[in-house]
């Protein structure tokens, strides 16, 4: 029911209007507002304009004292009400639908975000590309953190990527001990699938490099023994693959030179900062006494070891004169004897007849297979 005079709703069996406090007995003979909606009417209207019901002025009469309840009209608010409560319905209602379009979108883009995030961000690299995967330590300044390694793309086979460090990383011999050693057995690859495999990589960035399946053959010309197959996740490349990944034919190889007589500017290597920093502190402090030692293995006289090794060293001190930041480095195959591996010198030549594994002037380029479909 509502108020005659303001329209207000006032509860059944109220004496008073609770707005304006007219009596619900008071009749003014003519209705300002509607019985049915409580939209207030203009004057002398026989409908209510807003919900189409007959209005008797002329009985002037409203019988609120009846006690029959019509349970529609009771539930129906004011027009004044009912707008505010439809406008508060219809914010509402957009609010929600925002809302709940926000919550789908959000969780589509939460979905999508996902699907991005776990992309694999090497799905489309081709031979040739550089790339940057894991850190290390490379400026030679430990106080501003490991820098990104730069890796080249070699190959692509089977969903993997073979890449290569752009840089010598680090410097090390290719076995401690100077001894018969084959790659399976030598420290340089024990430490490439522990040390820096899990100090170069995140956990999540060793879920991209595949535990591969290293071929270790003969000397193809000396016949040395190759040692086992293995399986690593890091590991140096091969005589083989330096053929193959650099175009170098077995005809290049100088049987009295022992080493490839064409140098080959893609095989030239710059060490980072701190690998440069290593060598020459290496030519300085422990170059010579290597070599005293060497001699000395070899059964030469204290005096005569001292000679060549002076000689040796001086040569080292000597390139320091023109050093600049390029390198020597390790590949994984045999030399012409067992306690030498193959290195690649400065020059961009393949020295095929290998150096010492224990020689601690030598750099590491280290390798891998990147899965590109994980």
């Amino acid at each position: 029911m509502f108020c005659n005079n303001c329209g207000a709703e006032i509860e059944a069996g109220a004496r008073f209007c609770p707005e304006c406090g007219t009596t619900v007995q008071q009749d003014s003979g003519m209705k300002s507002f509607c019985p049915d909606c409580g939209a207030k009417l203009q004057p002398g209207s026989m409908f209510c304009g807003s919900c189409g019901s007959k209005i008797d002025n002329l009985s002037g009469q409203m019988n609120m004292n009846n006690t029959q309840e019509d349970s529609t009209y009771n539930a129906r608010p004011s027009a004044k009400k009912a707008a505010k409560q439809k406008k508060h319905s219809g914010k509402a209602g957009v609010i929600a639908g925002l809302l709940a379009g926000i919550a789908v979108i959000a969780a589509g883009g939460t979905v999508l975000y996902g699907k991005l995030a776990n992309r694999n961000p090497f799905r489309n690299v081709e031979v040739g590309d550089h790339i940057e995967f894991g850190t290390y330590e490379q400026d030679g300044d430990e106080s501003n953190g490991a820098e990104p390694i730069s890796w080249e793309v070699l190959d692509i086979e089977d969903g993997k990527a073979l890449v290569i460090s752009d840089y010598a990383l680090e410097m090390m011999a290719y076995n401690e001990e100077y001894e018969n050693t084959t790659w399976e057995d030598c420290t340089l690859r024990k430490w490439l699938n522990k040390d820096f495999y899990k100090g170069a990589f995140t956990e999540k960035e060793q879920e991209y490099i595949e535990r591969s399946r290293i071929e270790n053959t003969d000397h193809f010309r000396f016949g040395t023994e190759g040692g086992e197959d293995t399986k690593d996740y890091v590991f140096l490349l091969s005589l083989d693959e330096v053929m193959k990944y650099y175009d170098i034919s077995k005809k290049e190889f100088d049987d009295d030179e022992l080493f490839c007589t064409n140098p080959h500017d893609e095989l030239i290597v710059t060490a980072t900062a701190a690998v440069q920093n290593q060598y020459i502190d290496w030519v300085e402090n422990d170059c010579r006494s290597y070599w005293v030692d060497y001699y000395n293995d070899l059964g030469m006289e204290e005096e005569n070891s001292e000679y060549a090794a002076n000689s040796v060293s001086e040569l080292f001190t000597d390139g320091l004169k023109d050093f600049d930041g390029t390198v020597n480095w390790w590949l994984r195959s045999p030399g012409s004897i067992s306690d030498n591996a193959a290195v690649v010198f400065d020059v961009g030549s393949v020295y095929y007849s290998g150096h010492y594994v224990n020689f601690g002037g030598l750099c590491v380029r280290p390798a891998l297979w990147i899965n590109l479909n994980s």
